[in-house]
């Protein structure tokens, strides 16, 4: 990939990055966990999502899961093979599983699992990375995309989230 293509490709992750991040700080707002996701081919937005477990009351509506079955609903196919999975947090793993099965492109993300700030909040310990690095075939992973705006989502206070 030349230096001209690689500098179009970031500009346009960051776009599409800050879209997301909008999408997570809304759902902030509204009481969610801060989380947002799209999914993107072509340069054109198939699916977005906001993190709907506390709507919802289920576990797996994280926005990933959710954008990814938007997709593939619209797109007609469980295979999501051009598309970029675009998030304001890193996958957990049951995400970047989804995104290796419907096998995305690539999954782009703007801070990591191990950047919480707080020590109460809930994870499965298990990176991005070692989902996709277990999978075959490998998708592109770029994380740190917006980096700092995304941290500003993290800040979780002991009290906010439900037991």
């Amino acid at each position: 990939m030349s230096k001209e293509s690689k500098s179009k490709q970031s500009a346009q992750h960051e776009h599409f990055m800050a879209l997301t991040l909008s999408i997570a700080e809304e759902n902030k707002r509204q009481g969610g966990y801060g989380v947002g996701a799209m999914v993107v081919k072509s340069g054109e937005i198939i699916a977005s999502s906001d993190n709907s477990i506390r709507r919802t009351c289920d576990p797996t509506g994280h926005a990933e899961v959710n954008a990814i079955r938007e997709a593939s609903q619209r797109l007609n196919s469980e295979r999501l093979t051009d598309c970029w999975l675009y998030s304001s947090y890193e996958p957990c793993a049951m995400c970047a599983a989804a995104a290796a099965w419907a096998r995305m492109k690539g999954i782009v993300f703007a801070n990591r699992i191990y950047d919480s700030r707080n020590p109460q909040s809930y994870r499965v310990d298990v990176t991005c990375e070692a989902i996709v690095n277990a999978s075959s075939p490998k998708l592109e992973i770029i994380p740190d995309v917006l980096r700092e705006r995304g941290m500003a989502l993290m800040d979780f206070r002991p009290g906010e989230r439900k037991k």
